[in-house]
C-alpha cells in the first residue's frame, strides 16, 4: 500500500512538472515536503516552489491538483528568490526548510548555482541564528522558572520549557554544523541524546511536580551556560570590539539582522552570569531632543568565556 501511494504521488508530480515546462517563463521546479524528504500518507499533498522570469510577475500562490492530490506551489520571480536567500539567515527559517528540497529541473543554469550554494553554511549566520535562538531559549527558561518558583505551577511551567524546546535543538544542531531541519528535535536527539531524552522524552512521560521540573530547568540552565560563549559569540565579540561601554541602541545597529528585543535578552543573561557588565549610558530620544535619558549599556573584556 504504502509503495502504491508512493507511486501514485510521484505520477502526479512528475505529470505537473510536464505540464508546467510548457511555460517558458517558468524557470526552475523545486519539490519540498513529505513526497521528497519524508513519508506520504493518503491526507499528504505535494509542495513545490516556482521560480519564473524576472519580468513576469508571478501571481502568487496556488494550490492546484493532479489524479486528486493537492499540490501546493509558491512563486517567487528569480530576483526575490536570490534577495531572499541573500537577506535571510543561513541556517535560518528559510533556509533550513530549503535545505530539505531537491531542484527538479531549471532552463537557467544561474539558478542551479545559486541552489546549491544555499547549502553551504555562512560562519557569521550561523553566530547570528545561535544568538537567536540563544535569546529565545533564555527568555522562555525564564518564564519557566518564574512560573515553577513565583506561582508555584509546575505544568505551565513544563509549557514554557516545551516552547524553549525547538530553539534548544536548533541551538544543538547549529553548533554541529548541520543545517536544523523541521524536525530538529530528531537530529538534536541524535547528537545529545542524553540531555534531549532527560528534558524531553523523560521528562514528557513523568508526573509534572515541583521538583522534577527544578531538575529539569536545572540541566536547561547548565547546558546554555555551558556553551554561552559560542552561542552568544557574535554579541560578545562586537562588545569586545568596542573595548568600552556600548549602549543597546548601538549593539543593535552592529547585529541588524537580530531584533532588538532578543538582543537585550541575550545581554541581560550573560549579565546575570556576570560574563558581561551591565551598565547605563546617556542617549536622546530624537535627534532634535535636549535632554538626555539612560539607555540601558553593556561592558566586556573580551575574557575567556567557553
Amino acid at each position: 500500500m504504502g509503495s502504491d501511494l508512493q507511486q501514485k504521488y510521484t505520477r502526479a508530480l512528475n505529470a505537473f512538472v510536464e505540464k508546467v515546462k510548457q511555460d517558458k517563463y517558468v524557470l526552475a521546479v523545486i519539490l519540498a515536503g513529505s513526497l521528497y524528504h519524508d513519508v506520504v500518507w493518503e491526507k499528504s499533498d505535494i509542495d513545490v516552489i516556482l521560480i519564473v522570469d524576472d519580468a513576469k510577475k508571478p501571481t502568487g500562490h496556488f494550490s492546484m491538483v493532479e489524479d486528486s492530490i493537492i499540490i501546493n506551489a509558491a512563486t517567487f520571480d528569480r530576483r526575490k528568490f536570490k534577495r531572499q536567500l541573500d537577506t535571510g539567515l543561513r541556517s535560518g527559517v528559510f533556509h533550513s526548510w530549503l535545505s530539505k528540497t531537491t531542484l527538479l529541473y531549471t532552463t537557467d543554469e544561474t539558478l542551479r548555482e545559486l541552489y546549491e550554494s544555499m547549502l553551504e553554511l555562512g560562519e557569521h549566520d550561523q553566530q547570528l541564528n545561535l544568538a537567536t535562538r540563544g535569546s529565545y531559549a533564555v527568555a522562555d527558561l525564564a518564564k519557566a522558572q518564574k512560573w515553577l518558583v513565583v506561582r508555584g505551577d509546575a505544568l505551565y511551567s513544563y509549557y514554557w520549557l516545551m516552547r524553549a524546546l525547538d530553539h534548544l535543538a536548533i541551538i544543538e544542531v547549529t553548533l554541529a554544523d548541520q543545517i536544523p531541519a523541521r524536525e530538529v528535535i530528531q537530529q538534536a536527539l541524535e547528537l545529545n541524546e542524553p540531555f534531549f531524552r532527560a528534558i524531553y522524552t523523560d521528562l514528557a512521560q513523568q508526573p509534572k511536580d515541583a521538583a522534577v521540573m527544578r531538575q529539569a530547568l536545572d540541566r536547561v540552565e547548565t547546558y546554555l551556560t555551558e556553551r554561552a560563549g559560542r552561542i552568544f559569540a557574535v554579541v560578545l565579540d562586537a562588545l569586545a570590539e568596542k573595548g568600552t561601554t556600548m549602549g543597546l541602541t548601538e549593539l543593535c545597529e552592529r547585529l541588524p539582522r537580530v531584533s532588538d528585543d532578543v538582543i537585550v535578552d541575550a545581554c541581560e543573561w550573560l549579565a546575570g552570569l556576570g560574563i558581561i557588565e551591565k551598565l547605563s549610558a546617556p542617549v536622546e530620544l530624537t535627534y532634535k531632543s535636549r535632554a538626555f535619558v539612560d539607555e540601558v549599556a553593556y561592558y566586556y573584556d573580551g575574557g575567556h568565556v567557553r
